[in-house]
């Protein structure tokens, strides 16, 4: 995110989330909070959907230049800060009508790091492109069961980004034996 108003909407929405329902926030209680104007807001977002979308895509994007394909466990961890940040947020919005928009924030946030990651891996590897659209439906597939694992985390009393992280981790070492 390149501005301070930018930064500090989404810190007040943040904070806002805490208190209140997901539905409950409005760009007047966020632009009331954050003392600036509602054209500022709209100079950023069109309106709170928007916003979320940007986060999580400027998020995911920040997150995938950071990929380290022999490691990928240590820029995973940068998932688990993230999510960690927006864990009431999602919480909230699971429970509004807007369950969709965060199932599709999760969702895509991993799509990209998972197409992100077979790009890198093709590259270091000199691997043998998928013309079939086998490989389409393996992203897909674990972007799927991931935003699952993400979901069902976030229907607990506590969410554990780390023991998703770890079970995956752990799978990895296993399959690469």
């Amino acid at each position: 995110m390149s501005s301070k108003a930018k930064k500090a909407i989404i810190n007040i929405f943040l904070d806002l989330i805490e208190e209140n329902e997901y539905e409950k926030i409005s760009v007047t209680m966020i632009v009331d909070a954050c003392n600036i104007s509602r054209q500022t807001f709209y100079y950023h977002f069109r309106d709170i959907e928007d916003m979320l979308k940007c986060v999580f895509k400027e998020e995911s994007e920040k997150i995938c230049n950071q990929l380290d394909v022999d490691n990928w466990h240590n820029s995973a961890q940068e998932y688990v800060g993230f999510f960690n940040r927006f864990d009431t947020a999602l919480r909230k919005m699971l429970l509004s009508s807007d369950f969709v928009l965060a199932y599709n924030l999760i969702y895509k946030s991993f799509y990209e790091y998972i197409a992100d990651y077979y790009i890198s891996y093709q590259e270091t590897r000199s691997a043998k492109r998928n013309e079939d659209g086998k490989v389409e439906f393996l992203i897909s597939y674990t972007a799927s069961a991931i935003t699952g694992l993400v979901i069902a985390e976030l229907q607990k009393s506590k969410s554990d980004y780390n023991a998703i992280l770890n079970k995956l981790w752990d799978n990895f070492k296993l399959n690469k034996k």
